[in-house]
């Protein structure tokens, strides 16, 4: 007699999760990991990753294990046998969903013995991955969000959810506390409805917007009496996030830049 299982009863019990390498995408890629764990409660998620993207799915459910990789060992996946492949293949995951695009994830995910791989098919790796996807062209505006929700799909995921998540940690809880004394007077005209600008990128001009963009974008934001924006920054980011404050030149525009305890 013939069984026909549903999706949720031929549900994959070892799922492995390739996270991006950056930790932007990284936090674009949680409604995809929530709508994954949502279809898959029962499955054991692992995420695999680099260091420091670890933070950004801490005190979130959304991943069970999480597998750091250092990118010394990142160079050592084509090699004939190292302990990190070992490793894996010790744990027979039964799928393996690929967010970077890269050759060398497809790589590993084939060569640690994932019985399903699934990713967008580029890059001449297509022949690693059991389930193609086929990439929307580039030359087209498409949010990568939108891409990563794709993926999902393609193992019975719904798409119904777009929110963006990001974990904490009880550190950063405390200096979020800090942050909201130092500028209580700002917390209080806008009564906790604002908008978080993020200046800033890897890769300089190329993927930093204009301070004075930033600005004007800042200002069309508190023409709502009831709205401020808070322009985060890391270290080296500091002098734009300070010069975007100056620029728009309202009370109800603040950064992090000046906060005495870094978040």
């Amino acid at each position: 007699m013939n069984v026909e299982l549903s999706v949720r009863e031929e549900a994959a019990h070892k799922i492995a999760v390739f996270l991006p390498n950056w930790v932007g995408d990284a936090v674009m890629a949680t409604p995809a990991l929530r709508n994954l764990r949502k279809q898959f409660p029962q499955s054991q998620i692992t995420a695999l990753h680099r260091p420091v993207i670890g933070s950004v799915l801490d005190g979130l459910d959304l991943v069970d294990r999480h597998v750091a990789i250092s990118r010394e060992q990142e160079k050592l996946w084509s090699t004939a046998s190292t302990e990190l492949i070992d490793q894996l293949q010790k744990k027979r995951f039964d799928l393996a969903i690929l967010f970077p695009n890269s050759f060398r994830s497809a790589w590993l995910a084939w060569r640690m013995g994932a019985k399903r791989r699934v990713g967008f098919s580029r890059d001449g790796r297509g022949w690693l991955l059991t389930t193609r996807l086929t990439p929307k062209s580039r030359k087209i505006p498409n949010p990568v969000l939108d891409e990563y929700l794709r993926l999902v799909e393609a193992v019975g995921c719904q798409k119904d959810n777009r929110v963006m998540e990001q974990g904490l940690s009880e550190g950063d809880r405390v200096s979020y506390q800090k942050f909201q004394a130092q500028y209580s007077g700002f917390f209080q005209a806008v009564s906790r409805r604002y908008i978080v600008l993020n200046p800033g990128g890897a890769y300089g001009a190329a993927k930093h917007w204009p301070s004075k963009s930033f600005a004007r974008l800042a200002q069309r934001i508190v023409a709502d009496d009831s709205v401020g924006v808070v322009v985060l920054c890391g270290p080296a980011e500091r002098p734009f996030a300070q010069q975007i404050v100056a620029l728009a030149d309202h009370p109800r525009v603040i950064s992090v830049a000046d906060f005495e305890v870094s978040l």
